[in-house]
């Protein structure tokens, strides 16, 4: 619970664009999560990838990849693709989960200007979308609640990076859709953001749908509740 609340507020300090103080209350987080957790816990990964959003609003994009390259190393081990118990939709998000990593580290060598590096992160993102995607995705409409963060951000990106457009809806964290819409317009594909449903609520979904098929006039696909996966 201590880290957790540590995170909270390093969250509500980095919307605030009070850097410093987000990175120091995150870092105490990451440091109470490494010594309760197991070297490749997720949270870890989870923690470290916020970590690297500061430092890039920071414009400090070597010490962001250096985070995102951590996060990337604990997500591949943790989400193995070897173990026979995970189940087929699992293996689908994990694979998005780490595609998505690969490509914000390319993202991050772009803007530092070393395209050869940004390619290699590319090209190993494409292959794991190509892997994992089916080609119908083309074209589609996709919702993905929950898409502020995790694994829901990831899989609302690899929609778009399948050239689908995307309906992104949040409960709370306004920053991470926020970063979510970006990267999906960086892929010169629609996005949609709804603020703050909830999707127990009937008469929410009822508005989001009415919503979706003004803007799009269809809905082909929909990811539900995948911002988080427990471990």
């Amino acid at each position: 619970m201590i880290a957790k609340n540590l995170k909270e507020i390093g969250n509500i300090l980095f919307e605030q664009e009070l850097y410093d103080d987000a990175l120091n209350y995150c870092q105490q987080a990451l440091t109470i999560i490494e010594e309760k957790c197991p070297t490749n816990h997720i949270e870890i990964a989870n923690c470290l990838r916020e970590i690297g959003l500061v430092w890039n609003s920071k414009i400090d994009y070597d010490r962001a990849a250096e985070y995102f390259e951590k996060c990337l190393c604990i997500r591949e081990a943790s989400l193995s693709l070897a173990d026979p118990m995970i189940t087929d939709i699992i293996l689908y998000l994990n694979q998005v989960t780490i595609g998505d990593s690969f490509s914000r580290i390319g993202q991050h060598y772009e803007h530092l200007n070393k395209p050869i590096s940004a390619i290699d992160y590319y090209k190993q993102a494409l292959t794991i979308f190509q892997n994992c995607l089916p080609e119908w995705h083309e074209n589609r409409v996709a919702i993905v609640t929950g898409a502020d963060n995790g694994i829901g951000q990831g899989t609302a990106v690899a929609f778009a990076k399948a050239d689908a457009d995307v309906v992104i809806t949040y409960r709370s964290d306004e920053k991470g859709a926020k970063e979510t819409t970006k990267r999906v317009m960086k892929t010169c594909r629609k996005a949609l953001v709804v603020v703050q449903i909830y999707v127990g609520d009937e008469s929410q979904v009822k508005n989001l749908f009415d919503k979706i098929l003004s803007e799009f006039k269809r809905l082909d696909i929909l990811v539900n509740h995948a911002g988080k996966l427990k471990y």
